[in-house]
């Protein structure tokens, strides 16, 4: 059987079309590695070697990509060069396709702004690939790019990328957690620790540190009902922790380890509400008549919490706090006042810890609530920080755990917030518009529809209309 073979075409009849961020090019050579990241260790004066196995190692692709002059380009190849470089560069020239972006260098999720927030070079791309389809990705490093009067009419492109995974942003989210929790258990250790050194036993200690106990955990016990959002059982099974830490004993209080694991586990009684302490479901609320489930169905298990408990949570916690000796109700004998404010100052520290612990686990629907959490738990850790300075007894172990807790809170949710959308305003047109259209056109995402009412109630009234003419408040994605 004859073959037939072509000899008249070139080298351009074998390319084959691609293209980054939209911006279409050919390939006519294409690398790729994978494999898995090794660290070799040699030890000194043996033959031994010890390889650690690091994971998997994130793919490259190497391609050498041309922008030639034909009928596409009306034979002027300088405008599909200056796309491609511009896609490359910064990312104007074509779309991510809305993935939300990850900063390599900080190893934080950010979100673009301004006119291309849409497309910006800070998000990988979408690479279609002649081998291996479309692939999310990063220019590794600056291409190379070559021009010749001897070629005329082509541009040569010398590209690496590197895969994408969205694997990154959990990792990204699991690794600050772990880091801030274990500098939280810390400063919990810390006060403790402090405070076994500032009581003083004897005199007339039982009575008035009893009455100082009673007030903090009451305080709990009243911070507890203030809370919105919570699973009901939850709300019951906290009330009854801090029921049985009422009931402590003249023998525990003759123990300052005593007293303080007695109101760690008052005030940790919030951390459960939350799921931190235990998986809780919550499955709504049935109608007492119709049996009708109302409310949301969400799994607590400490990881992230909604953002309604989270800030009802926290800013119990934080209000708990306010309170110093003045607020005990009994007496305190002069020579028990040092003891009462040694009790104080634990119950104000671990209450401000926890309130830390669940604010970084928020599920924060926008930039401005976790700002205003932020804002708020500084408010009280500087003001406690400024109490702590002034006591007579050391408070530089719990000071400084406090120091180091507060500055790694910020970073913790710094790193949360550039992940977040910002709310803005809409202006609706004068012949009206409804949440379903809004969200199609501004999302592209119709289910995001509720999100737009729910910010606007009571100024809506209904997701159908909404007010002709008037600003209402949206999410900038």
């Amino acid at each position: 059987m004859a073959v037939s073979v072509n000899l008249t075409g070139t080298w351009r009849d074998e390319l084959v079309r691609a293209s980054f961020r939209g911006c279409d090019f050919y390939v006519q050579n294409s690398e790729s590695t994978v494999g898995r990241k090794t660290r070799l260790s040699n030890f000194w004066g043996t033959d031994e070697t010890f390889i650690e196995d690091l994971g998997r190692s994130t793919d490259e692709f190497m391609i050498e990509g041309y922008v030639i002059a034909n009928s596409d380009n009306s034979f002027n190849y300088f405008k599909a060069r200056d796309e491609l470089r511009q896609a490359l560069a910064d990312g104007v020239a074509g779309s991510c396709n809305g993935v939300e972006a990850y900063d390599q260098q900080r190893g934080t999720m950010t979100k673009p702004i301004g006119k291309y927030a849409s497309r910006d070079s800070a998000k990988p791309g979408t690479l279609k690939h002649p081998f291996y389809g479309e692939i999310l990705c990063y220019l590794k490093e600056p291409a190379k790019i070559t021009e010749s009067f001897e070629e005329g009419g082509i541009a040569r492109f010398s590209m690496t990328f590197i895969r994408w995974k969205q694997t990154q942003r959990t990792g990204m989210r699991f690794d600050t957690l772990t880091s801030f929790d274990i500098t939280a258990l810390s400063t919990f250790n810390a006060f403790i620790d402090d405070f076994s050194g500032w009581m003083s036993i004897g005199g007339a200690f039982l009575g008035a540190i009893g009455n100082v106990m009673k007030t903090v955990l009451r305080g709990v016990s009243k911070m507890i009902g203030s809370i919105q959002g919570a699973i009901a059982s939850t709300l019951n099974a906290a009330q009854s922790i801090v029921s049985s830490a009422l009931n402590f004993t003249d023998s525990m209080l003759s123990s300052p380890c005593g007293i303080a694991s007695t109101i760690g586990t008052g005030v940790d009684s919030v951390l459960s509400v939350c799921g931190m302490a235990g998986e809780s479901v919550s499955s709504g609320v049935a109608g007492a008549c119709s049996g009708e489930i109302r409310g949301d169905v969400y799994d607590l298990d400490g990881t992230s919490i909604p953002e309604k408990l989270t800030m009802y949570s926290v800013r119990a916690l934080l209000n708990a706090s306010d309170i110093d000796e003045n607020d005990v109700t009994d007496v305190i004998p002069d020579e028990q006042l040092d003891n009462a404010k040694a009790v104080i100052d634990l119950f104000k520290g671990i209450c401000i810890n926890n309130a830390c612990r669940i604010a970084v686990r928020g599920e924060y629907v926008s930039k401005e609530k976790a700002q205003q959490i932020l804002d708020d738990a500084l408010d009280y850790i500087d003001t406690f920080l400024l109490r702590l300075g002034s006591r007579s007894y050391d408070v530089t172990l719990s000071y400084q755990a406090l120091e180091n807790m507060r500055n790694s809170f910020i970073n913790t949710m710094y790193a949360i917030m550039v992940d977040l959308e910002q709310i803005t305003s809409y202006s609706v047109p004068v012949n009206g518009n409804n949440c379903l259209a809004l969200a199609y056109d501004k999302f592209d995402n119709v289910n995001r529809n509720t999100e737009i009412y729910e910010m606007n109630k009571p100024s809506v009234c209904h997701p159908g209309f909404l007010p002709a003419g008037q600003t209402i408040t949206i999410l900038d994605s």
